[in-house]
């Protein structure tokens, strides 16, 4: 009988649990004027939880019940109009007060969940009202709750805040809310989201929200850097439009800034000296950067952006390492961060490469003992030198021919060859010689010899882009005066 009677109750309280959402409803479509019951509702979310065990019991239960009621008022979505009447009605800053103030054991998902829905599809403006209420320590103080679904209503509600802010603003300009977010230690806190690899929800919109942070604004934390980035470009060519799209504007915002590069320019220029772990930290940290450089450039067609960087320091600062570090101390990250740069932009901004005196570095590393260093450098050579002969006519001989031959650069660059490395050097190599004796004599047979053998057997190469240069490299070597001298050529 008992359990009968429980059941019933049950059934009575969902009937009229159902009867108040229908009648809220009802009021909020029919009405512009402030909502009674809108108003009892923010009063109670409001309240303190003091008082006997009982009382205290109480309160959360009718906060709960009120938060319950006006998240399922929101799905599905409603109209703006209603939402700012929400927010007037003091029920926003009710749940912030509850985010801010209450033992986080007893803070309910219901809770979470309504304020995260009234943002979701909401207009700028609707944001802005909830921004100007100061949301944000609340919000933070709830990613140590132990409820999952909770920390991820959080950031999902600080990530719909922060997309407003860019929205709402010049892209010029400095994120509007970061000193807001910062006065709670934000970003960090975001990080620390980030890095607990909660679900991929959490991830994503923290990775999200630092980018959008660091909008026109310098960041310091190349490790932290390097994390969000290497994240973030995993969605470059998301099936889901909206991470893709977004995930590009994050990054854009990131990485692609002035102050961003100068930070940068200041890492790539600081000499590896002092003890040794001071040594190690400034190798790390430029390592960093070069792993970022080449994050924002690989296989990515943006000219605007690379001649952003080879305009700063960064490049000079790059070869200054290449021509004069111990080859030991450098590693791969630093040649593939050149390497990348140059790799994709026009013919203009490899000829700003030429310009810095890239050859006597860039030769140096043919000496590295780790095979894709030498690799990077002459992909690097080739690029160049692919350049220079776009701007000359067919008969003139190749305007970097003296350069590289000052770094004594086509003995070092079959040297290079004859190493056999891989097919990769190998092919390059023999392309740089080509177009380096384009219209010139050369009197080494030998080299010619080798040359010549090696680019007949990549005529037909199953790669298009080999195949294609090989045939000019061959025109090129036909060209050269030598070529005919030596009775056992070909």
């Amino acid at each position: 009988k008992a359990k009968k009677a429980d059941d019933k109750k049950a059934e009575e309280d969902k009937i009229k649990f159902e009867a108040e959402i229908k009648k809220l409803n009802e009021q909020l479509t029919q009405t512009r004027l402030q909502c009674p019951i809108l108003k009892k509702i923010g009063e109670d979310l409001k309240k303190l939880v003091t008082g006997t065990d009982e009382q205290k019991k109480e309160i959360l239960q009718f906060q709960e019940n009120d938060s319950k009621l006006i998240s399922r008022t929101f799905e599905p979505k409603q109209e703006d109009e209603i939402k700012k009447r929400v927010i007037e009605s003091g029920i926003v800053e009710g749940f912030i007060s509850i985010f801010e103030k209450q033992e986080l054991s007893t803070i309910v998902r219901a809770s979470s969940q309504a304020f995260i829905r009234l943002l979701i599809d909401s207009s700028d403006e609707v944001k802005l009202l909830v921004k100007q209420l100061k949301p944000f320590p609340g919000l933070f103080r709830l990613f140590d709750h132990t409820s999952n679904m909770i920390v991820s209503d959080a950031i999902g509600s600080i990530y719909l805040l922060l997309y407003m802010g860019i929205l709402s603003t010049s892209e010029a300009d400095p994120h509007p809310h970061f000193d807001a977010v910062q006065a709670c230690d934000g970003v960090k806190k975001i990080y620390a989201i980030f890095q607990n690899k909660q679900g991929e929800y959490e991830r994503i919109r923290s990775s999200l929200s630092i980018g959008l942070l660091y909008r026109a604004r310098e960041c310091t934390d190349v490790v932290m850097l390097k994390d969000i980035f290497t994240y973030l470009k995993t969605y470059f060519n998301s099936s889901t439009s909206w991470i893709k799209e977004r995930a590009n504007t994050a990054l854009k915002y990131l990485i692609q800034n002035k102050d961003q590069l100068k930070y940068f320019e200041q890492i790539l220029k600081l000499s590896v000296e002092g003890t040794e772990d001071q040594r190690k930290i400034i190798l790390q940290k430029q390592e960093s950067v070069c792993f970022l450089l080449s994050l924002i450039t690989e296989n990515r067609n943006d000219d605007d952006l690379r001649r952003r960087i080879i305009q700063s320091s960064i490049m000079e600062s790059l070869l200054f390492v290449f021509a004069n570090r111990e080859l030991t101390s450098i590693t791969r990250t630093f040649s593939q961060s050149f390497y990348d740069i140059v790799n994709n932009s026009s013919d203009e901004l490899k000829l700003l490469v030429k310009q810095l005196k890239p050859f006597p570095g860039l030769i140096h590393l043919f000496d590295h003992t780790e095979s894709l260093v030498p690799g990077d450098a002459i992909g690097s050579i080739f690029l160049i030198l692919q350049a220079g002969v776009a701007t000359i006519s067919d008969t003139e001989h190749h305007p970097h021919f003296d350069v590289v031959q000052a770094s004594d650069g086509v003995k070092k660059i079959y040297s290079l060859f004859q190493k056999n490395f891989n097919k990769y050097q190998r092919d390059r190599a023999a392309f740089s010689i080509c177009y380096l004796y384009r219209g010139r004599e050369c009197t080494d047979v030998v080299m010619l010899k080798d040359i010549y053998t090696h680019i007949k057997s990549i005529l037909n190469d199953s790669n298009a882009w080999i195949k294609e240069r090989a045939n000019s490299a061959l025109q090129y070597l036909i060209q050269n005066k030598g070529f005919f001298n030596y009775e056992n050529y070909v």
